[in-house]
C-alpha cells in the first residue's frame, strides 16, 4: 500500500503553520502529572527543612505529600518541637495544608 500526499504550494505553507501551532499547543498544554511532580518538589523541600533544623535533631519523622497536603507522623521530645514542625512546614512554598500527627515522646 502506497500513500502519497500531494499538496499545492499554498497547502504546504498551511500544513507547516498548522503543524507549528499543534507543536506549540502540545508544549504549552498543562501536564496532567504535574500535581505529582509538584508534590515531589514539596516533599524534597519539607525533608530538607526538617533535617536542617538544628532544634529538631531528628530523622524520626515520616512525611507524605498528596496534592499539596503534607502529613507528618513521628515522635519529638517536646510539645514545642511538635508545634515547630508544623510552623516550619506551613512556611514552605506549595504547601496548602499540614496534617500534623507528630506525637511527643513520653
Amino acid at each position: 500500500m502506497k500513500l502519497s500526499l500531494h499538496l499545492g504550494q499554498h497547502s504546504w505553507w498551511r500544513f507547516w503553520v498548522y503543524a507549528s501551532l499543534l507543536s506549540v499547543t502540545l508544549v504549552i498544554t498543562p501536564n496532567p502529572a504535574l500535581p505529582e511532580s509538584q508534590d515531589n518538589i514539596i516533599y524534597d523541600r519539607v525533608i530538607r527543612k526538617l533535617v536542617n533544623d538544628y532544634r529538631l535533631k531528628t530523622n524520626a519523622l515520616e512525611v507524605v505529600v498528596a496534592e499539596g497536603t503534607v502529613s507528618i507522623t513521628g515522635l519529638v521530645e517536646t510539645e514545642k518541637l511538635r508545634v515547630r514542625v508544623e510552623k516550619i512546614v506551613k512556611k514552605i512554598k506549595g504547601v496548602k495544608t499540614v496534617d500534623n500527627q507528630v506525637r511527643v515522646r513520653r
